[in-house]
């Protein structure tokens, strides 16, 4: 937009300039009509306003005015015209200047991060030689439930991408110089608006003994029953990853505005069972697996500190079933229902984590107890 801009501004001053020399008439029709003709064509064609060429052309007229109405020497007319030109780009280079230090506070705010230093891609041992049929299914209709949240985030992570790669263009289309109605700049508005800002969320439940004796273990295909705890499963790996929260990831060394993944709201219940604790299994941090101990469901910026467990009998032998690439475990207690549920790498998760589609990246934890209501 600057240079169009400044081509539009030639062409006015050459206009005032040419009504300023008449030796009569300083202010003829041409200038009017023609500065009308350069400040408002352009802008309907591009679907823009410009604002620098329409206070140029409105100190241009007030300044022919004046000098219409007062002696004046020719040799004046080109100093005369230069003035008003001066300052209308003395005014929105000082809103430009003033709107590129707010973009150098969101460069630093949304800095550059490297997940190379931050977490170790899956090692071999996670990643199955083949994926069972059923699980590759649940893994694509994953991956469309996160394109489609994408979708939704896509213009924060174009604008987060501006505001890193293409400082030239931002600074060129600032407001000062001209704003598109095709194009919005970054804004903290438009990069901070969709962060999630909750507190974390409470555990449903307290913790239940996990020991005692256990019911049937069961695997195979899932029952009716269980088809709604896959889907549990499902809405709250989405709500965990925050995809909102992605940022812009030009690769694993320069990753923006990332915010950690974490829960907003309890997994809704799924038919008959309702969950009471969720913990998250860690795998890539720890020499051993881990379930990471806290009073709030999964956060992994609280989870950095949180203490650690040794997993329990049931999440011992379930794990392995999800190494061999099962997506769900379940055993049936006296007391409720114990679940394992894998989190796995979807293609979209590749750019960050490393590795390989289908990669176990970790699982969650579930104690659920029979709905009351």
């Amino acid at each position: 937009m600057l240079y169009i801009s400044l081509v539009l501004s030639l062409i006015l001053l050459l206009l005032a300039y040419y009504s300023a020399r008449q030796p009569t008439q300083p202010v003829t029709p041409f200038f009017p009509i023609g500065g009308l003709a350069t400040v408002f064509v352009p802008s309907m064609l591009t679907a823009s306003f410009l604002p620098a060429v329409v206070l140029h052309f409105f100190l241009l007229s007030v300044t022919l005015v004046i000098w219409r109405n007062y002696p004046h020497n020719r040799r004046l007319a080109l100093p005369v015209v230069l003035v008003p030109t001066v300052l209308a780009y003395g005014i929105v280079g000082w809103f430009a200047m003033k709107q590129q230090r707010e973009f150098a506070q969101l460069r630093d705010q949304f800095r550059y991060e490297s997940f190379e230093e931050r977490l170790p891609p899956p090692q071999q041992t996670l990643r199955p030689n083949k994926l069972p049929d059923k699980t590759n299914d649940w893994l694509s209709s994953l991956e469309q439930r996160v394109d489609t949240e994408n979708t939704k985030s896509w213009s924060r992570s174009q604008r987060l991408r501006e505001l890193h790669e293409k400082k030239v263009q931002v600074f060129t289309n600032s407001p000062g110089f001209g704003v598109s109605r095709m194009v919005h700049l970054p804004s903290k508005e438009n990069i901070d608006g969709r962060l999630r800002k909750e507190p974390p969320v409470p555990q449903p439940g307290s913790q239940e003994p996990l020991s005692g004796s256990s019911g049937e273990e069961r695997s195979g295909p899932p029952r009716g029953e269980d088809e709604a705890l896959y889907r549990m499963h499902q809405e709250g790996i989405v709500d965990f990853a925050n995809i909102a929260g992605f940022g812009f990831v030009k690769d694993r060394r320069h990753v923006a505005g990332f915010q950690s993944h974490q829960f907003s709201e309890v997994p809704k219940p799924a038919d008959h069972w309702e969950i009471q604790r969720l913990e998250l299994i860690g795998l890539l941090l720890h020499d051993e697996p881990v379930a990471y101990v806290s009073e709030h469901l999964p956060r992994m910026d609280e989870l950095r500190e949180a203490p650690t467990r040794a997993l329990d009998r049931f999440e011992a032998v379930a794990l392995e079933e999800l190494r061999r690439g099962k997506e769900l475990s379940l055993e049936e207690m006296p007391w409720g229902l114990r679940m394992l549920g894998a989190i796995r790498s979807v293609k979209q998760c590749v750019e960050c984590h490393g590795g390989e589609r289908g990669d176990l990246l970790g699982a969650f934890s579930y104690t659920l107890h029979r709905s009351t209501r």
